[in-house]
């Protein structure tokens, strides 16, 4: 309750259960994907390792999501006492790098993939340009995040009031590359259906397969 007896809304239990049923269910999933690769095909190809390497990165963004919740994620910064804000904005400030590489890394697994199955020059060279772009868009990103605060600790301190420092404006930033991510995303994603479109299948097996791969725009 608030000092006027009001409730204070609270929405603190979304990022922890999130974390926990959305990156149990992407580690289960890789993870048979592995065995699948390694046990089964014995064909561990570039595309799993970019995968691999992209859980990788995720796991500090989800693992941070459950002591940022004890530290007042989700809830009214007044609530939070002061030296838990400070430690809640550490963790943000980890979990932002990693999501960023984890992003790119998952697009060039995506990408990789499509390499391996359709072996059709021009679909190759566009997905190689793709990959360029997601390796310079995810590095450029990632240091955007490490440095969007001038001297870095400001991130977490600058709250305070205490320390002289500035910091981008990461509102704006984030709409931008939210429109330029989504933008790639739907690239990537809907890339298959050309040369999917030009296969000798009948048009039944076609649609089903698109589908398949269109299940992605979720």
């Amino acid at each position: 309750m608030s000092i006027c007896q009001v409730p204070q809304a609270s929405q603190a239990l979304i990022s922890p259960v999130l974390a926990g049923v959305l990156g149990m269910a992407a580690l289960i999933m890789v993870s048979l994907r592995l065995i699948q690769r390694t046990v089964f095909n014995r064909l561990f190809g570039l595309d799993d390792g970019f995968i691999v390497a992209a859980l990788v990165c995720a796991a500090p963004l989800n693992c941070a999501m459950f002591p940022m919740h004890k530290f007042g994620l989700g809830r009214n910064i007044w609530t939070i006492p002061f030296d838990h804000i400070t430690k809640e904005l550490e963790l943000l400030y980890v979990a932002e790098v990693c999501y960023m590489a984890s992003e790119a890394l998952t697009q060039l697994s995506f990408l990789a993939f499509y390499l391996r199955i359709f072996p059709i020059p021009r679909f190759q060279i566009i997905c190689y340009c793709l990959m360029g772009l997601s390796i310079c868009f995810g590095i450029s990103n990632t240091f955007v995040m490490i440095f969007q605060c001038t001297p870095v600790p400001f991130f977490w301190s600058g709250w305070t009031g205490e320390y002289k420092g500035s910091c981008i404006n990461i509102n704006g930033y984030s709409w931008y590359k939210a429109a330029v991510q989504i933008g790639m995303d739907v690239g990537i994603i809907g890339l298959p259906i050309w040369p999917l479109l030009h296969t000798a299948m009948g048009a039944k097996k076609k649609a089903q397969i698109i589908l398949m791969f269109c299940t992605g725009f979720l």
